[in-house]
């Protein structure tokens, strides 16, 4: 029931802060809709980057990584200061350097300035990369990455330049006839066309308007245009010969590729390359069935060069295959595509920006239209694969036109999705999935403009759209249905774009002006360095190869290392909310901390004195307005205000003092003149009835003959009536500083030696404990309990005899001083149940001769010096807990 009373009290002081309460309630509602629907936090991938201590800055370089996690290395093929290439292996554990050096060969370059690629084969840590001989001829430079070296296994000669040998006869033969290329007209010069002698054949001169007029690519032999036909007529004429549109066309091409490489093997120093011709590892496969792989290399070129596909066989150094294209192979993929057991190359070819091949004409059926883009699977053999009886090959675009293809295998759909990306053409498109084992190309309501990027990792299917007016971001199901769109108003280069991973979620790295997104396209992290290589080191390490571009224009590469966290910071929105809810709690703590506010059903009466900055003294009224004739007054004087408190109570006391920053305040309880009165009077009137009672029965203590039981019922009167002697002066607290420590130590101890029946336990250290209270009425308090519990030690003692244990006739005294308060614990055996506790009130007793007055009037005392007192019983031993507040 006191437990009731007491949350009952504690709900209606809430109550009076109510306000505050439905304010913190209003901005924690915005709150929760404003910050935690999307997360209370953000995260942010943030990077600690460091250079790798190789030796130097490359001056031309590409990247890999090779071995395992405790045994490392990055790897660069980059050109030496001297032309030579060189190879740099660097251990991340040890953090040493290997070097190898191919003093006769040159890396390879495609267009003076980007390097092949490694290839590093994690199955058996090797590492593969092509270099130039002769400035013609492409070999393959291996190493093979031990636990405890490095070891060459030399160059092997792949390819010699197609055009080289060409370069010596310097004319192309059509139909028995050399022709040595073609020249220019003088202005002065009537003709437009003339064909004349050179040497042991012929070459045809053009004034510059005709020869404008033949310098572009037909897309079949009806586009050829008049002055093909007019060139075919003056050979004629002067020959006897006859040949097609297409053999000018081959001569012309020729006649340029020719001028354009003459130029090319003349040159000493590998920046003067403008083209050449490059080559890269697409995987591995057996093609021959003897149990281990064949290398499986692309080469590719700029101007007029064919692009190859062969089989390579290490073991047996000797091409198996090799299948020429006369257009550039855009996206690969080298896997076992059927779960047939052997594994495929598929290709998605794309339409050059720039010509055909030589032979273009003559070799459309096998090599493929050039300005169709294209989708083709093949076997293990270099042929076409035969699917359902039919090849697996599709021009993805009939009506033509300038696109690459871009590709994604989907291992568990048995589906290869293949979409378009051009450099001008935003046009609205369908995006496409091969369906392997049907050999279908089925073409799906996707729609899409360009595609910037397609992929599939990580359970997501990713399709980056460019618009002519934004970037979009489309996600598929695995059923190929649309996930989600999102428009995006950053600019993405179409050709940085690679996929990594961190934190098990897939992020898209943009390489010039580095920067990852997330799988929404947002910016996570941003650097300002163009990145020419990344390579994933697992977990949240990225290593890159940075290109720096110097202030004489040089273009020189380095190593980074960086290492990707993701931090968590509050949200701005959440952060300001809470910090206003922080804020009215505060204040709210304030409030009910700080400041007095008495219950409105309160019968009491309080004066409470502010003391602001020290100065400054306020004291307001709360209760009757009968007892107080003013309810606020300011004064610079502590002591006039004090007076005022005294004149309408001389004995109101403090029951709450706090303090609070700039300004404290003490707590007055006074009790109005009726009440005081009334008091007085019960006080008085009672003390003259004590008074006569223990005259007479003094008196009757003096005479003679009185039996024992009648002489212990007056000595229980006169306790008694001392008792309440003290009761009737409970308005009279004189308050003075005392140690605590030394009043209890005084009483134990006399106890202790009046009493020898029982055991007197201290269960405390003796500290000096100063406090202002009425030091009589306290050791009325203290005597009080002690000999209660003498008189139910004992009672223990009659019922259970002299021999019983020490237990229970011990009295523990206990004292501790916490959190602001002194507990004073005083405990005794009792054989009596816990139900007993509600019971203790005014009048009730478990003595024979008491009266239910003695552990009422303690409460009363303690209550006058602003104290508590509990009772309880658990374990056989009953407890008086008494607190006071410092």
């Amino acid at each position: 029931m006191a437990g009731i009373e007491s949350a009952l009290i504690k709900l209606k002081r809430i109550l009076k802060l109510k306000y505050a309460f439905i304010l913190m309630i209003l901005i924690t509602v915005i709150y929760l809709f404003t910050s935690v629907s999307q997360g209370l936090y953000e995260g942010r991938v943030e990077g600690k980057n460091s250079n790798l201590k190789t030796n130097q800055r490359y001056k031309n370089a590409s990247l890999g990584i090779v071995g395992g996690n405790d045994n490392r290395y990055s790897v660069t093929v980059s050109e030496s200061n001297w032309g030579g290439a060189m190879f740099e292996f660097y251990n991340f554990k040890t953090q040493k350097l290997s070097e190898f050096y191919q003093y006769e060969f040159t890396p390879e370059y495609l267009n003076g300035a980007r390097m092949n690629e490694l290839y590093c084969d994690t199955t058996d840590n090797s590492v593969y990369s092509f270099v130039i001989k002769n400035k013609a001829d492409i070999y393959m430079q291996k190493f093979s990455v031990g636990e405890n070296e490095i070891v060459s296994s030399g160059t092997k000669f792949i390819l010699r330049h197609p055009v080289y040998d060409e370069m010596k006869d310097s004319c192309v033969i059509v139909n028995g006839i050399r022709f040595y290329g073609f020249g220019l007209l003088e202005r002065t010069e009537k003709d437009s066309i003339s064909v004349r002698k050179k040497l042991d054949g012929w070459k045809i001169f053009l004034n510059e308007e005709k020869y404008k007029d033949i310098s572009g690519y037909p897309l079949s032999p009806e586009d050829f245009s008049e002055t093909f036909q007019e060139m075919i007529n003056e050979i004629y004429r002067q020959t006897n010969a006859s040949i097609r549109p297409q053999d000018i066309l081959k001569i012309r091409m020729f006649f340029e590729r020719s001028r354009n490489y003459k130029a090319l093997f003349k040159v000493n120093s590998i920046d003067e390359i403008k083209s050449f011709m490059s080559a890269k590892i697409l995987g591995k496969l057996d093609s021959d069935g003897d149990g281990s792989e064949e290398l499986i290399i692309q080469t590719t070129a700029d101007t007029f060069i064919d692009h190859i596909i062969l089989a390579y066989d290490e073991k047996k150094d000797s091409l198996l295959w090799k299948r020429e294209y006369a257009i550039s192979m855009y996206d690969w993929l080298v896997a076992d595509i059927d779960n047939d057991g052997s594994k495929e190359i598929v290709l998605s070819i794309g339409a050059p920006c720039s010509q055909p091949s030589i032979n273009y004409y003559d070799r459309m059926e096998t090599a493929g239209v050039t300005f169709f883009p294209r989708f083709e699977i093949l076997d293990k053999y270099g042929n076409i694969k035969k699917i359902k009886g039919r090849e697996a090959k599709y021009n993805l675009k009939q009506e033509g036109g300038f696109f690459n293809a871009r590709i994604a295998f989907l291992k568990e759909n048995k589906k290869i999705l293949a979409g378009f990306f051009s450099a001008s053409d935003y046009s609205e498109k369908n995006l496409l999935a091969f369906d392997i084992e049907n050999n279908i190309m089925d073409t799906l309501e996707l729609k899409y403009n360009n595609l910037y990027h397609l992929s599939s990792a990580a359970g997501m299917i990713q399709i980056v759209n460019k618009h002519p007016d934004f970037t979009e971001l489309i996600i598929l199901n695995s059923d190929l249905t649309v996930k989600m769109r999102r428009i995006t108003e950053d600019v993405i280069n179409p050709y940085d774009i690679t996929i990594g991973k961190y934190n098990g979620k897939v992020y898209f790295i943009e390489h010039n002006f580095f920067k990852i997104r997330d799988e929404y396209l947002n910016v996570l992290y941003s650097k300002k360095i163009s990145v020419s290589k990344t390579v994933n080191l697992g977990g949240n390490n990225q290593l890159l190869l940075v290109r720096d571009v110097t202030d004489t224009g040089s273009t020189f590469y380095t190593q980074m290392l960086i290492h990707f966290e993701k931090r968590y910071y509050f949200k701005k929105a959440a952060f300001i909310f809470l910090g206003l809810e922080l804020f009215i709690l505060l204040l709210y703590l304030l409030i009910r901390g700080t400041f007095f506010l008495p219950l409105s059903s309160s019968q009491k009466n309080y004066a409470t004195l502010f003391s602001v900055l020290g100065t400054v003294q306020i004291l307001k009224t709360y209760g009757n307005n009968n007892v107080f004739d003013f309810s606020k007054k300011i004064s610079m004087n502590r002591k006039k205000l004090i007076s005022e408190v005294k004149r309408i109570d001389p004995g109101a006391q403090v029951i709450l003092s706090r303090s609070f920053l700039i300004y404290k305040y003490k707590v007055y309880e006074v009790s109005s003149p009726d009440e005081m009165l009334a008091i007085q009077i019960i006080a008085h009137d009672l003390k003259n009835s004590i008074a006569g009672i223990k005259f007479i029965t003094d008196r009757m203590v003096k005479q003679t003959g009185i039996n024992r039981e009648l002489d212990d019922i007056i000595k229980t009167a006169l306790v008694n009536a001392t008792k309440l002697s003290s009761f009737t002066n409970l308005t009279k607290i004189n308050h003075t500083e005392l140690d605590l420590m030394k009043v209890i130590n005084r009483l134990v101890r006399e106890y202790s030696m009046n009493n020898c029946n029982a055991v007197f336990e201290k269960n405390y250290t003796d500290i000096k404990s100063p406090v202002f209270l009425d030091e009589k009425k306290l050791e009325t308090v203290l005597r009080n309990l002690l000999e209660n519990s003498l008189d139910a030690v004992n009672e223990t003692i009659t019922i259970y005899g002299t021999e019983v244990e020490e237990l229970k006739k011990s009295i523990r005294i206990g004292f501790v001083s916490e959190n602001g308060s002194d507990i004073i614990s005083i405990s005794n055996y009792t054989y009596r149940e816990p139900d007993l506790i509600p019971k203790i009130k005014l009048g009730f007793t478990t003595k024979k001769t008491g009266t239910g007055t003695g552990l009422y009037i303690v409460r009363k005392i303690v209550e006058s010096m602003n104290g508590t007192v509990d009772y309880g019983i658990k374990d056989n031993q009953f407890s008086v807990v008494i607190k006071f507040n410092v």
